[in-house]
């Protein structure tokens, strides 16, 4: 299983890179969405990044064939801008206060435009 993990968590670290267009003026770059981390910082799941319009909390649940599934949004907690930090009460998750079995959890964010920005995992360890 966490081997799972480990291939999981690298494939959605390089999905999350941030695309180089040298067409990009400076304007554009320093307002444009970017996810930086997802942890827990119990009681919530913690998302931080930069000019995000909406962060969604999805998980992996354990067993065969079963498929990703959204669990809610995150809510902002600071103002709209370069240091933003989005908050989602774990009490939120489905079946709270038993165990979620899962193999992964992350964090889909999506800038101003609705265009998505990033996927980043909950970090192993």
């Amino acid at each position: 299983m966490s081997f799972l993990l480990l291939v999981s968590f690298w494939a959605v670290s390089q999905s999350a890179a941030p695309a180089q267009n040298s067409t990009n003026d400076s304007r554009t770059t320093r307002t444009a969405g970017v996810i930086r981390a997802i942890g827990i910082i119990k009681p919530s799941i913690e998302v931080t990044g930069s000019y995000l319009s909406r962060v969604e909390i999805w998980i992996e649940p354990t067993g065969t064939g079963v498929g990703e599934a959204l669990v809610g949004e995150a809510k902002r907690a600071t103002p709209a801008g370069a240091r933003e930090k989005w908050i989602f009460p774990i009490s939120s998750l489905r079946g709270y206060p038993h165990p979620i079995m899962a193999v992964n959890a992350f964090a889909k964010t999506y800038d101003r435009k609705g265009k998505k920005v990033g996927r980043k995992s909950v970090s192993v360890g």
